[in-house]
């Protein structure tokens, strides 16, 4: 009878422990509580507070956009004060999660333009992690399959390291030598788990192509949000492979696979090309800032860091300025 009354004992704690999971879940989902409300008021100490009578905009994407020297500051800096640019952006999130608490920063600014930015390299891994590889270990495949399904594990392992870690260094490195054992130690195991992930992501073709369908309806779901009279701009920001060759053969260097170079880039940007494609037609603007990131390559900028996959502050700048070019 003993291990009966245990089983059961068993099973009801693992019923309350679901009903939790789920309950944060739905809180996380929801946005009952601002999850991130220290990203936003971080990023947006220097902007006045709604109903000021100024025009307004607001600026959302991951990582790219969330660092306070990013494109977005100095989008805010060339404005000047008679508009309010807020930073709504938050590390490592892309539409799926962005679609949970962009609703409620739109609700609260109102914005006369709206920019979300996306990005190549991973906003697929949004829909789906890669479920195995060289050097995955049994604990990395199962965080993955849990946050694929439970979206509030990856605020949570942002949020624990944030507290592992310092901010990251935002200094300007452009200089550095690229060394395969220097790179950025996610960006290559991602790449090990998944070789083929940045090709089917900028081709959109394979797996990944298939899911952007399920990306395009989240970003269009958080456009819906907006009101009916603001400007709705996605700008599209390419994986440095797509750039040049050089950045290319450095991604090839830690575990990417691609096609034949002279097809790969004769390609243009599928990814771009396929938001416009099913966003347009709403009044969407597609911005792709490939073009400009070559054409910057091509005089001399470099815009990648060496052993990162993010913008120098140079690669930012010339963001910045394609940005406020095109508006």
């Amino acid at each position: 009878m003993r291990w009966r009354r245990a089983l059961r004992a068993l099973g009801y704690a693992l019923y309350l422990f679901a009903c939790v999971l789920l309950l944060v879940e739905a809180v996380y989902r929801f946005q009952w509580a601002d999850f991130y409300r220290t990203e936003w008021q971080l990023l947006n100490e220097s902007v006045g507070g709604a109903g000021t009578g100024k025009s307004a905009w607001l600026i959302a994407g991951d990582s790219f956009t969330a660092d306070p020297e990013s494109y977005a500051a100095r989008v805010r800096d060339s404005l000047g004060s008679g508009c309010r640019v807020y930073n709504a952006a938050v590390p490592g999130t892309g539409p799926r999660h962005a679609r949970c608490f962009l609703p409620g920063r739109i609700r609260e600014i109102l914005p006369e333009v709206f920019v979300y930015q996306l990005y190549v390299g991973n906003d697929l891994l949004d829909a789906r992690h890669p479920a195995g590889g060289p050097g995955l270990n049994w604990g990395r495949r199962a965080y993955w399959w849990l946050s694929d399904r439970l979206l509030w594990l990856g605020w949570l392992n942002y949020k624990a390291g944030r507290w592992r870690s310092a901010p990251a260094n935002t200094a300007d490195v452009s200089d550095e030598t690229f060394s395969p054992e220097s790179y950025n130690a996610r960006e290559k195991l991602i790449l090990r788990a998944e070789p083929s992930l940045l090709a089917e992501s900028a081709g959109v073709t394979g797996e990944r192509g298939r899911e952007m369908a399920e990306l395009s309806a989240h970003v269009a779901e958080i456009l819906d949000a907006l009101p009916d009279s603001a400007r709705k701009i996605v700008l599209v920001v390419p994986h440095a492979a797509q750039v040049t060759p050089e950045y290319r053969r450095c991604a090839e260097a830690i575990g990417a696979v691609f096609p034949v170079e002279k097809a790969w880039f004769a390609q243009g940007n599928p990814f771009a090309q396929y938001l416009e494609k099913t966003l347009a037609p709403g009044g969407t603007r597609v911005l792709d800032a490939l073009p400009a990131l070559r054409a910057a390559e091509e005089r001399g900028i470099r815009c990648y860091y060496a052993n990162d996959p993010h913008l120098t502050p140079d690669g930012q700048a010339v963001l910045a300025d394609f940005l406020l070019g095109e508006k």
